[in-house]
């Protein structure tokens, strides 16, 4: 791990992506990032109804490099998982648990992408 003032950068060797349906609440992507130094999990609420929920949503698809529109379902996410790409992530530890700040997908064409937790950067062009 690279260890930065806000968090630690880790190469991801795998990811995964399922859904995650929990009684009473609406589904999540959930996204499983294997990395070498472990696991990392983080869920992602594209159904939910709220503005938070759907800028969480297009910050994390931006993050991982997918194509817009954002989905609008889980089944639609998972079936356009094809579109997305991760080389690292940055974890922070909050009390028992780690949450995924940040990810860096590397494009085919170009320089590596970093989108930090605020969401993308404005395009210079």
């Amino acid at each position: 791990m690279t260890h930065t003032e806000s968090g630690e950068w880790v190469r991801v060797l795998d990811v995964t992506f399922g859904r995650h349906d929990k009684p009473g609440r609406l589904p999540c992507l959930r996204v499983e990032y294997s990395t070498e130094s472990g696991m990392f999990r983080d869920y992602v609420p594209i159904e939910h109804n709220t503005q938070h929920a759907a800028a969480i949503s297009a910050k994390v698809w931006c993050q991982l490099d997918g194509d817009q529109p954002v989905p609008a379902t889980v089944d639609e996410a998972l079936s356009r998982s094809g579109e997305l790409t991760v080389k690292e992530i940055e974890v922070c530890k909050t009390g028992r648990f780690w949450t995924v700040t940040a990810r860096r997908c590397y494009r085919l064409l170009g320089p590596p992408v970093t989108y930090w937790a605020h969401g993308p950067p404005r395009p210079m062009w």
